[in-house]
């Protein structure tokens, strides 16, 4: 009987081993990517001697990048200014990688204009002869804060493209597709906006910009009361330099831009979310650019030890809660 009931489940487990065979495909195709990594030493065997150098020194100023934070600042500043940005390349190069940090990681905006500032001083000669010139990192980083502010999506073909190809999708599932890839390509470059306006934002605290290149910026960002990506920017921004703008000479302006968002509010034509972002910002302002909270940004050793401080004698003194309530102390 025992052996009658093995035979069975044996010829049920080859059943089903069959029909897993049957579903599963023997060689399974892997999609490759359009841009695959490849390792940089295979990529220098094909590079110039100058080539190698100029690569060697992108290598380590984005290694400074990925390293600097407020307690390395000093040290990683000082290696950064020893490096060999002597050529036009490398401080384009070196702005570009940048700018692709602050897009990584937004909340690290304070250290990297910190460190613009201390290489704003850095300049290269452009050109031979007597036609030749000067050009700073400074203007550099100027021109590419234009650049990357005035950026119109509408006007990116890889959104053309992407919408074309949606509308001629040929099956539903195709379709579907297609739209979470722009709607993908669409949050990537709003959250980009948004980190290189708050680095602007950042660059005008440490005085690489003029406060009249902020009130231009705002004033643009303002110009469309339905354009919610701009006045989420506009919130940013706000939130970044609102108190270093709102003095004596600049407080007339500041409260043009509080009518324009009061009036904007009142119009109801956005959306829900950005109406509370403008809300935040009246509140902001209203409380004199005090924050309810911190903002996120990099800290030291020691201010996070002093924080964890604070709130453990905070916790010591207000003792533990029951049930909501404080328990009494005898």
């Amino acid at each position: 009987m025992a052996t009658e009931k093995l035979d069975e489940d044996l010829q049920c487990f080859h059943f089903s081993e069959a029909s897993n065979a049957r579903r599963i495909p023997r060689r399974v195709e892997l999609r490759r990517a359009e841009h695959p990594w490849i390792r940089p030493s295979k990529l220098d065997v094909e590079l110039s001697q100058t080539e190698r150098e100029t690569q060697e020194l992108f290598r380590k100023f984005v290694s400074i990048l990925n390293k600097l934070t407020p307690q390395k600042f000093e040290t990683l500043a000082n290696q950064a200014l020893q490096l060999a940005i002597d050529t036009e390349e490398h401080m384009k190069g070196c702005t570009d990688r940048i700018f692709i940090a602050v897009c990584s990681g937004p909340h690290f905006s304070v250290v990297y204009a910190q460190l613009c500032r201390v290489l704003s001083k850095i300049t290269v000669e452009v050109g031979t002869g007597p036609e030749s010139t000067k050009k700073s990192f400074r203007s550099l980083l100027l021109n590419k804060c234009q650049q990357e502010f005035e950026k119109d999506k509408e006007s990116d073909e890889t959104f053309t493209e992407l919408r074309k190809k949606v509308e001629e999708a040929a099956t539903l599932e195709e379709k579907k597709q297609l739209e979470e890839e722009l709607e993908e390509k669409d949050y990537h470059v709003r959250h980009n906006h948004l980190a290189i306006v708050r680095f602007i934002g950042e660059l005008f605290k440490v005085k690489m910009l003029s406060e009249e290149i902020m009130h231009e910026c705002i004033r643009r960002l303002l110009q469309n009361t339905r354009d919610e990506e701009a006045l989420e920017c506009f919130v940013k921004l706000m939130f970044t330099v609102g108190k270093d703008l709102d003095h004596a000479k600049g407080h007339g302006l500041i409260q043009q831009y509080m009518s324009r968002v009061d009036f904007i509010i009142k119009a109801g034509m956005i959306s829900s979310r950005i109406r509370f972002l403008l809300l935040d910002v009246l509140e902001l302002r209203n409380s004199n650019w005090v924050p309810w909270r911190e903002g996120n940004n990099p800290k030291k050793i020691d201010q996070l030890h002093e924080e964890a401080e604070m709130l453990r004698q905070f916790a010591i003194h207000t003792g533990p809660r029951i049930g909501g309530q404080q328990k009494s102390r005898k």
